[in-house]
């Protein structure tokens, strides 16, 4: 009995060894294919330490603007557990956004590359020198890596590992593929230049379709985009400023006791209905940018990064109409 229970106590410890050891993994191929060099326990460290330098900023807003209540407190506790998590999506966000950029770059150039190479192989180069040669300044990001890809295969490592290598930089689906196409040519022993050719063609058809789906979805996108980061954030704006406005006119006027409109200013609270504001505008903003994601993209993790792009726009658009809408109306009345 007591054999067992060790046992199932040395299996779940290397049960969890495990899913450390996946997570750690995870995060290695994501921070690599967005193009961080650095361990992944600095990029751990720095979020917790982001994380705690955060919420005391936090805290110190809350306790300085809003009046204490058992609800702030409360609101403190959760925010707390919460933080973390935020900062981990904001820096998920910023390694997306990195892939997003290196895939982009990648698989923008890529089709010309494969034409060169190919005509460079029709020419009479090896596959090496092809590549070699094919490499441009313009290309930017592909050109490096193809240079040092060929390099790689000159000096004795294999073409097709050299090629695995590049793959793994990226999170490019087109590129993987394309990789995978010229290893099994170059295994089955065919001419490659007009496979290269095919890829290049395949490639540039799929972007020019990609145009013409985004053109066409480009009304809703306007439409969404609009409401999310500016229209609602204005709406919340003025009808904060008018709350403030009844609560310093009901102030001022003398109500007699026995009138039939008697309102309860105590239960106007303006800075009740800001977080309201900032919470609501922040969740409509996430919601915009994924809904725009899955019309786009198709996929709601495509480009994540607009989820803190239209946070960040909705909450500055909202602050910024809350001074400009309050000054204004401060001229008006008082």
């Amino acid at each position: 009995m007591a054999f067992d229970k060790k046992l199932e106590k040395d299996i779940k410890k290397i049960e969890k060894d495990r899913e450390v050891e996946i997570n750690e993994d995870i995060w290695r191929v994501s921070l690599k294919q967005a193009g961080f060099k650095k361990p992944v326990k600095y990029y751990k460290y720095s979020i917790l330490f982001s994380s705690v330098v955060v919420y005391l900023f936090v805290c110190l807003i809350a306790l300085t603007y809003i009046e204490y209540s058992i609800w702030l407190f409360i609101g403190l506790i959760i925010g707390f557990f919460l933080m973390k998590e935020l900062m981990m999506f904001g820096f998920m966000s910023v390694i997306e956004y990195n892939k997003y950029n290196r895939r982009k770059e990648i698989e923008l150039f890529l089709p010309l590359f494969l034409q060169i190479t190919s005509s460079n192989l029709a020419a009479g180069m090896n596959i090496e020198e092809a590549l070699l040669f094919s490499s441009r300044k313009r290309f930017g990001l592909l050109s490096k890596e193809m240079g040092n890809t060929s390099k790689k295969a000159m000096s004795g490592q294999s073409l097709k590992s050299a090629l695995e290598d590049l793959t793994d930089k990226y999170d490019s689906k087109i590129l993987r593929r394309s990789i995978a196409l010229i290893s099994e040519s170059m295994r089955t022993g065919s001419k490659l230049s007009p496979v290269l050719d095919k890829i290049a063609q395949d490639i540039s058809e799929r972007n020019i379709i990609r145009k013409e789906i985004n053109s066409n979805v480009s009304t809703y996108i306007i439409f969404i985009t609009f409401a999310a980061v500016l229209a609602a954030p204005v709406l919340y704006s003025l009808g904060g400023e008018l709350i403030n406005v009844m609560i310093q006119m009901f102030s001022t006027l003398k109500i007699p006791e026995n009138s039939i409109i008697n309102p309860d200013i105590e239960s106007f609270n303006s800075n009740i209905f800001f977080i309201f504001s900032i919470i609501n505008i922040s969740i409509t903003s996430i919601i915009s940018a994924l809904i725009v994601n899955s019309i786009v993209k198709g996929n709601i993790k495509e480009d994540i990064y607009k989820v803190p792009l239209f946070l960040i726009v909705g909450l500055s658009v909202f602050f910024i109409c809350n001074i400009i809408i309050s000054r204004f109306f401060s001229m008006i009345y008082f």
